[in-house]
């Protein structure tokens, strides 16, 4: 498995499980899924943004 950078972001910003997946139908789509404890940490995930991310 290949390391990404989304993978990091999303746990440093306080998601419990994270996943990427690649759509075989469709060679250039992927979907992003991550799960955070509450909305109100997925709203802050958006204040944790930093200029690297």
């Amino acid at each position: 498995m290949k390391y990404c950078v989304l993978q990091v972001v999303r746990l440093r910003d306080g998601a419990i499980r994270w996943g990427i997946f690649h759509d075989t139908s469709e060679p250039n789509r992927y979907l992003e899924r991550f799960i955070v404890e509450s909305w109100v940490n997925h709203l802050r995930q958006y204040e944790r943004f930093t200029v690297a991310d």
